[in-house]
């Protein structure tokens, strides 16, 4: 008997985690139309966390060369002012864009632009890998991304269970974590160049002040911040060779020569 509750056990916590695991990562894919904020004044703080992104992101814009970049949705051109490239395209769809598209569905063709920015886009979509996917067929091969998103972790996102706060930005949103954006481009084939979190640990409009609060916690434990933002660049060749890619890669074996065989004796 013993011997049984010792291998039910460890099974029933394996279920346990199992179901905490899928309830914690919920499908990227959804049905329902979410509500995005149209400019950073529907935000609460949104002047104030604008400023921020745009400064976290200025040092990084130096080295992100190219012609024609991509500003997806309507608040990344708040954040891209330093932006180097030639020709700036603003892609969403209101009627102060340039190119009124659905971001699933981009009118670029493939590996045409040189810098896609999103800022808080993906937290809004039906389908964020697909919008992710169009990013990256428009995209040149070391070609840069830049994103802004919610961080899962801070204590913004227990604002939100405040009465009146769940149906509109950023709660609205769906928030997914550092991590699971860096998953997303590993995929893709992209490297992870720069990312860090910003921010104070909420935002509420109830505040008045939102620099004051938590400045000591979040020194110490910068993963509470309210958001993250990555740089990533679109490699060519994959980041980690598979064992077929190694098949093709090694040299060539040179033939020796032929020994012809006589039929005389």
């Amino acid at each position: 008997m013993a011997c049984i509750c010792i291998m039910v056990i460890p099974a029933c916590f394996k279920n346990l985690s199992i179901r905490g695991f899928r309830m914690l990562i919920k499908p990227a894919l959804i049905e329902q139309v979410l509500t995005s904020p149209k400019s950073w004044q529907q935000l609460p703080h949104g002047k104030w966390l604008q400023r921020l992104q745009r400064e976290a992101l200025q040092p990084h814009w130096a080295s992100m060369a190219g012609n024609y970049a991509l500003q997806l949705g309507p608040l990344s051109n708040g954040v891209a002012g330093g932006c180097k490239a030639i020709e700036k395209i603003t892609v969403h769809n209101s009627s102060d864009a340039r190119v009124r598209a659905d971001l699933s569905a981009l009118p670029f063709a493939r590996r045409s632009i040189d810098i896609v920015v999103m800022a808080h886009v993906l937290e809004y979509q039906k389908d964020p890998h697909q919008v992710l996917r169009e990013a990256d067929r428009v995209l040149a091969f070391d070609g840069y991304m830049v994103l802004t998103l919610y961080n899962p972790l801070s204590l913004a996102s227990l604002t939100g269970l405040w009465p009146g706060n769940r149906h509109r930005p950023p709660w609205s949103g769906r928030y997914f974590s550092k991590g699971r954006i860096q998953d997303w481009l590993g995929l893709l084939n992209y490297e992870v160049v720069v990312e860090g979190y910003l921010g104070n640990s909420a935002l509420s409009s109830l505040s008045k002040d939102p620099e004051r609060g938590t400045s000591w916690l979040l020194q110490q434990a910068p993963v509470l911040r309210c958001c993250y933002y990555i740089v990533a660049r679109k490699r060519v060749f994959p980041l980690k060779l598979q064992p077929s890619f190694l098949r093709f890669a090694q040299p060539a074996q040179v033939p020796g020569t032929a020994q012809a065989r006589s039929h005389f004796k």
